[in-house]
């Protein structure tokens, strides 16, 4: 545990890599706090200011000009049809469940669904 020193003055710098880490998730605000040695308080405060968008970081960025890579394309191809394929079958599933129910609440005479309108019974 980090000890505490009594207005300990830290650099812009300092204060940016701890901001940082937390915005980065490395580190959590209350870890953060002990590791340093810092108030709660204060490190909000430097996650406001700091955290803030500079005109440097809304300048916009330079076009790539290179190509993408034909395996990265071919691997983000593999994905998107095997997620349609998920898709497709999540899709059947869904409609075959919701045949299997509307089968059940005719030929069984059971209410299934839940009415939108009821309430939870007081007991």
């Amino acid at each position: 545990m980090g000890s505490r020193h009594p207005f300990e003055r830290r650099t812009e710098k300092e204060k940016r890599r701890i901001v940082h880490e937390v915005n980065q998730g490395i580190i959590g605000i209350r870890a953060a706090c002990r590791k340093y040695g810092l108030n709660r308080n204060t490190l909000r405060s430097w996650l406001v200011v700091f955290s803030l968008p500079t005109t440097d970081t809304l300048a916009t960025p330079e076009p790539s000009t290179t190509m993408p890579d034909p395996q990265l394309d071919q691997t983000l191809t593999r994905q998107v049809k095997a997620l349609t394929k998920a898709l497709a079958q999540a899709e059947l599933k869904i409609s075959s469940l919701q045949t299997v129910i509307e089968v059940a609440e005719e030929d069984l005479k059971i209410k299934i669904r839940k009415k939108s309108g009821t309430k939870r019974s007081k007991e």
